[in-house]
């Protein structure tokens, strides 16, 4: 519970996580599984400041999109959350099918969710999750580049990709949190560049709207 507190999570987000937990553990303790109501003991924690979120800065995402160019694998991922503001479900779900490459537009429609060694495709909320995206022409020309190369890898029978899904590691398997974690953090280390958490690349990609002058209501949606 305290360390949900640090996430950016959203505080509904949060207390739903706790509503269910929190009726899970008086089932328990109906059913004498445990000794003690634990959720008579919880004191929640204050919500901390979101402007204490660590984000780079322009120059910062500048270098990490240059020099992913020598990082193919998280190329694309990284472009997608820097430049698209997508969430880490929402880039391991992006399908094939929602990239429109004759508009420059992304259709974020689902997350890849990663459950006892299994991968689902889920959609995403209806809170403006779903949601259709101008990328720029530099993002596109990476996709066409990655969608070629999946396709004589198929030819080839060399690449299973049952969703469908455009961003795969380096044994064209799909990400989750775990691996890609890994992944960036090598990454980072490579280029000697600071860690900051993947979902607060979304933030650094809302700093970096807001500082081309582009109005808020455009930011938020």
């Amino acid at each position: 519970i305290n360390h949900l507190y640090t996430t950016s999570l959203k505080t509904s987000t949060i207390k739903e996580i706790l509503n269910k937990t929190d009726a899970v553990l008086h089932e328990c303790y109906r059913l004498r599984e445990i000794k003690e109501n634990i959720p008579d003991f919880i004191i929640l924690p204050k919500r901390s400041d979101i402007s204490n979120i660590d984000i780079y800065t322009v120059e910062e995402a500048q270098k990490i999109l240059s020099e992913c160019s020598n990082f193919p694998i998280l190329e694309i991922p990284m472009h997608l959350f820097l430049l698209g503001g997508l969430r880490f479900g929402e880039m391991a779900g992006l399908l094939w099918e929602d990239v429109d490459f004759e508009h420059n537009i992304l259709r974020i429609r689902n997350n890849l969710i990663y459950v006892d060694g299994e991968y689902f495709l889920r959609k995403t909320k209806t809170d403006g999750s779903t949601r259709d995206i101008t990328v720029p022409i530099a993002l596109m020309k990476l996709l066409k580049k990655e969608k070629i190369k999946q396709n004589k890898l198929k030819i080839q029978n060399l690449l299973k990709n049952d969703h469908n899904v455009v961003c795969l590691n380096s044994k064209y398997r799909y990400w989750n949190n775990s691996s890609f974690t890994v992944a960036y953090k090598t990454f980072l280390k490579k280029i000697n560049m600071r860690y900051i958490k993947i979902h607060s690349l979304r933030h650094a990609h809302a700093s970096m709207l807001i500082l081309a002058n582009t109005d808020m209501k455009t930011v938020s949606e």
